[in-house]
C-alpha cells in the first residue's frame, strides 16, 4: 500500500488485514518504487493513493511500469487509490499506467470485488 495519509494507512492496513491479506506500507511513491525494486517478487499487488508528496502516485506508476519493462518482468496489478472520480482524473489514472481505481472513502466489498477480480485475472 502506498499512503502518505496516517489515518489512511490505518484503514486500508485494518481492511487488509481483515482479508488476511499481507501487505507493507510506503509513505510516498518514491519509497513505493524503492520497495518494489527490491521486493517485486512478493509483491503481488500495489494500492497507490495519487497524490503525495515526495513523488505523487502516477509518476511512480510510471516509475514501476519502466522498471517491469527494463527488467523484462511481469506487470503487477496496481489499483489507484484517489479521493478523486472525475473523469479526467481517473483517465489520468489509467493513462499512468495503473489497472484500476478505489475511489477513497472506500467500502470493503468494493476493495473485495477488486481484489477478486484480480485474483480471477491471474
Amino acid at each position: 500500500m502506498v499512503e502518505d495519509n496516517k489515518v489512511n494507512q490505518q484503514i486500508v492496513s485494518l481492511n487488509l488485514k481483515k482479508l488476511a491479506i499481507d501487505f507493507v506500507i510506503a509513505n510516498n511513491g518514491q519509497e513505493a518504487i524503492d520497495i518494489y525494486q527490491h521486493q517485486h517478487d512478493s509483491i503481488g499487488l500495489i494500492l497507490m493513493d495519487c497524490m503525495m508528496p515526495v513523488l505523487d502516485g502516477f509518476e511512480a506508476t510510471k516509475a514501476i511500469r519502466d522498471y517491469e519493462k527494463n527488467e523484462g518482468i511481469k506487470q503487477t496489478h496496481i489499483i489507484a487509490l484517489t479521493a478523486s472520480v472525475l473523469d479526467d482524473d481517473i483517465k489520468r489514472c489509467y493513462d499512468s499506467g495503473m489497472d484500476d481505481y478505489l475511489p477513497k472513502p472506500f467500502k470493503r466489498d468494493i476493495l473485495m470485488e477488486k481484489l477478486d477480480a484480480r485474483i480471477q485475472a491471474s
